[in-house]
């Protein structure tokens, strides 16, 4: 029997997570995996241990004795990491994706390190295609890779249904009109552009110049801010003062008043930073935390 404590938190009960408090078991980017057949069964799952300072772990259980068979650390922490960890299966092959990044695969049975491959991006998919003992993996830049007997072939596209995550993509819809901000939905056309950016909006700023909000074009979606006059770049930079691993992909506010570029992003699993930048030069006026509501954005 498999179950969740009946009221509040829905804690997994199991007795395996002795010595380290709270564990909470999820399945935000990659589900847990039931391993049967020849091997020992084997349970996978993703953990927030939430008293070992908030480490993200995949850890593998033995399911005839609930205990801990091997754990996959040093993968950060959930707050930071979660939306980059992903676990799958392949044949004796189990696939783990670090926010390094790398790819990691590990003997399915043991847990030991076969080999750690760098990658380019942080991944943002990974799944498996059973019938074939394979895997494919999906990068933030859009990359696409076949993970097969311990190898990384580059591929066209990933196969249909494939995939392991919620969407993080917003729906589009605004919930208030600020002068000069904007919901992130599709990138502005037009000049004055940024190299690399896709723009998201555009503020003039009174004393004659253009200031462009976006993210990184490609990869992890990085937001960028920079300012034009007329057709010169004055500067650019980015917009968050915070380890760009702990960026969310919520929808982003921003504004232009008085020489001040002023911006909410989100970061770390559920708070929020608001920042201000001086659209003369993009030097950093202030940051500071926001108080995050109960289920508001």
């Amino acid at each position: 029997l498999v179950g969740t404590r009946a009221k509040g938190t829905a804690i997994p009960l199991a007795g395996a997570f002795e010595g380290e408090g709270m564990a909470l078991c999820d399945d935000t980017v990659s589900p847990p995996i039931v391993l049967e057949g020849d091997r020992s069964t084997r349970f996978l799952a993703r953990l927030r241990l939430v008293e070992a300072d908030d480490a993200l772990v995949v850890r593998a259980f033995d399911a005839s004795t609930g205990k801990a068979a091997y754990t996959v650390d040093d993968l950060g922490t959930y707050g930071t990491a979660s939306r980059f960890v992903h676990m799958a299966v392949a044949g004796d092959d189990l696939l783990v994706t670090a926010p390094a990044p790398s790819l990691r695969i590990l003997d399915v049975a043991s847990g030991s390190l076969r080999r750690a491959i760098p990658l380019r991006d942080r991944s943002e998919s990974l799944c498996t295609d059973p019938k074939k003992g394979r895997a494919h993996l999906e990068l933030g830049d859009g990359g696409v890779f076949v993970v097969e007997d311990g190898k990384l072939d580059a591929a066209e596209r990933m196969p249909r249904g494939c995939r392991d995550r919620h969407e993080l993509e917003n729906d589009g819809r605004a919930t208030g009109k600020l002068l000069g901000s904007f919901v992130e939905t599709k990138p502005l056309k037009g000049e004055p552009r940024l190299e690399g950016v896709k723009t998201l909006a555009r503020c003039e700023d009174g004393d004659g110049r253009t200031v462009l909000v976006g993210t990184r074009a490609k990869g992890t979606a990085i937001p960028l801010a920079g300012a034009f006059e007329g057709e010169k770049m004055v500067w650019s930079g980015p917009i968050a003062d915070v380890s760009f691993a702990s960026l969310r992909e919520d929808a982003r506010l921003a504004a232009v008043e008085r020489n001040a570029l002023l911006s909410i992003f989100g970061a770390g699993q559920g708070g929020w930073r608001m920042t201000a930048l001086d659209t003369r030069s993009g030097d950093r006026l202030w940051s500071v935390e926001v108080e995050p509501l109960f289920s508001v954005d």
